[in-house]
């Protein structure tokens, strides 16, 4: 099958979504753009989960790649069917395992964007949580890797947003504001 024509894995879960806020929607009586606007989202968000192009919610936790060992092993913790103190240690193992590829001589590049309202939430202890959001930081110095924090009030997608060179030390780096 040709790699376009792929279904994503959840993709008759996003199109359920999405005709049901479709549906929701017109109940109420209300426009893409009525919607959009009451959500703080662009019109073509709504457009795009009501077609099952796109996920209804922003992502909760920090991406797996970022994450501490603490954090990691409260957000298995926490999922539901709840797994076994065995399966949050295995599936945290191989979490952190999978982050060594940032550690490689030719890392990827990726870039991460994350809803402020998640880096505020705790998951862990206090001690933890500030570990977590050092970790972050020291992740986001690494060469290829840019973190970008979408802040509660910002409605704009992340692909519209401009660089801005801002400077933490001596070595001014390229990163991403809000327009």
């Amino acid at each position: 099958m040709h790699p376009r024509k792929r279904q994503r894995k959840n993709a008759s879960t996003m199109k359920l979504v999405g005709k049901l806020l479709a549906r929701f929607r017109k109940e109420a009586g209300l426009t893409q753009t009525e919607l959009a606007q009451a959500a703080g989202v662009q019109e073509d968000t709504i457009a795009s989960v009501e077609q099952g192009w796109r996920c209804l919610v922003r992502q909760q936790v920090i991406p797996g790649l970022l994450q501490t060992k603490a954090y990691a092993q409260a957000v298995f913790g926490n999922k539901a069917p709840v797994y076994s103190q065995e399966e949050i240690e295995t599936q945290t193992a191989t979490r952190l395992q999978r982050q060594q590829i940032l550690d490689r001589k030719k890392p990827p590049t990726t870039s991460i964007v994350i809803w402020e309202p998640v880096l505020m939430m705790k998951l862990t202890s206090d001690e933890d949580h500030r570990e977590q959001l050092r970790h972050l930081y020291a992740m986001a110095q690494l060469p290829g890797v840019c973190l970008q924090v979408s802040t509660r009030a910002s409605t704009a997608p992340s692909s519209s947003w401009r660089p801005r060179t801002t400077s933490t030390s001596r070595t001014p780096r390229r990163s991403a504001a809000a327009s």
